[in-house]
């Protein structure tokens, strides 16, 4: 896994370096340059994407840890608003008994 993400950031970061020195350093038509330079770059940023989805696919651990952490974060939101709800309930409560 290691080797696959270093090749494709290797990959894709040399292609945009290679189109970067390119577009600065050489007369040749500037549209097509720049073009090219456009969509090294927009590949580039790809990497980041990447290493997500390669972790997802191939890491059990990293799969179970993001379980684990997306499940906690749901119990934590649902219990803090069932929370809010019961204090807002006592609340009207409270406003109830002292309005009669």
């Amino acid at each position: 896994m290691l080797v696959a993400t270093s090749l494709v950031y290797v990959l894709l970061n040399g292609v945009w370096s290679i189109s970067l020195l390119a577009f600065k350093f050489t007369d040749a038509n500037y549209m097509t340059l720049y073009q090219y330079f456009l969509i090294a770059h927009a590949l580039s940023r790809f990497i980041y994407a990447y290493n997500f989805y390669v972790y997802l696919m191939t890491g059990k651990q990293f799969r179970a840890d993001l379980l684990t952490l997306v499940c906690c974060c749901c119990r934590s939101s649902s219990s803090s608003s069932a929370a809010a709800a019961a204090n807002v309930r006592v609340a009207r409560r409270d406003q109830a008994e002292t309005a009669v």
